[in-house]
């Protein structure tokens, strides 16, 4: 008897991986959005969207609470999802870590530090 296809849910943790260490490369580039809180970049032809949401989640004392969540998104050419991936779909917090070095591109941080570290210098 063969396998079923698409009997298992899609573990997105390796491609999560791959964008994280192709980001620290420097191979991907995020650009920052008019949303304060979103990044794209291009992958293939293929846009990619990672920011953060509202979401609720389990308490361990059976609750839920509401929290903020990273959010990756695969768009297509018209900028409608096709894939979400939420945090808890992902292994470890590789998805935080993706968001936080996006934002870190994105925004030029590490250039921003180095002109706020130069300025002070200078005082």
């Amino acid at each position: 008897m063969s396998e079923r296809k698409y009997d298992r849910d899609l573990d997105p943790t390796p491609l999560v991986t791959e964008l994280l260490n192709r980001s620290t490369d420097g191979k991907v580039s995020w650009e920052p959005t008019a949303n304060k809180v979103a990044f794209i970049t291009s992958v293939a032809g293929r846009t990619w969207k990672v920011d953060h949401t509202t979401d609720w989640e389990s308490t361990p004392w059976g609750g839920m609470e509401q929290t903020e969540v990273p959010r990756l998104t695969l768009l297509d050419e018209k900028g409608n999802p096709l894939w979400e991936i939420y945090q808890s779909k992902v292994k470890g917090r590789l998805l935080w870590d993706l968001y936080r070095l996006a934002q870190r591109i994105g925004n030029k941080l590490d250039d921003e530090m180095q002109q706020q570290m130069s300025a002070l210098g200078k005082l």
